[in-house]
């Protein structure tokens, strides 16, 4: 499965797919967990409530947002490769953190979680054939395919994997 081609997402995904090196979406998607999972499976609760400004998410919420985002994506993956046509809604990112309770939460039932949206994403993306990688749909007011979606997923991961090393954990 090849990487997408600029014309496969709009210019805002750029910056996260650019982060990504693999030609395929599932070695990308288990790649962005290799280099993600030993900066937050060292953490403990206290620690995982850390924020690095009064005013930023903890890490729990960062974690929360990362398994928020991916099921949104991938809900738009699967609709665009089954031939949704109709333009799916964005979603206020800082509004689902604010509700999403992550601070009450144990570390370790968010980790579960969290293994547990990739593994369901990684089965998903292995169920596409070429022709549903390349369907195109438009969501927040962007066309994208869900090839161009795989590796968004991958690369906000990494994204945020290196904020936590280099904010947070610094």
């Amino acid at each position: 499965m090849p990487r997408p081609t600029p014309d496969d997402y709009d210019p805002y995904f750029a910056v996260y797919i650019d982060r990504t090196t693999e030609d395929d979406v599932d070695d990308a998607l288990v790649a962005a967990r290799a280099i993600a999972r030993p900066v937050l499976h060292d953490l403990r609760d206290d620690g995982a409530q850390r924020r690095y400004a009064p005013d930023k998410w903890s890490i729990k919420e960062v974690v929360a947002h990362l398994i928020d985002t991916e099921r949104i994506m991938t809900a738009r993956a699967l609709a665009f490769a089954r031939g949704e046509t109709a333009h799916l809604p964005g979603f206020d990112h800082n509004a689902y953190a604010a509700r999403s309770r992550a601070d009450d939460r144990r570390w370790l039932d968010l980790l579960v979680e969290y293994d547990a949206v990739r593994d369901a994403t990684r089965s998903l993306f292995r169920s596409f054939d070429a022709s549903m990688l390349d369907t195109r749909g438009i969501a927040d007011d962007a066309t994208l395919t869900p090839r161009a979606i795989g590796f968004t997923v991958a690369g906000h991961e990494r994204h945020h994997a290196e904020t936590i090393r280099t904010r947070y954990l610094a």
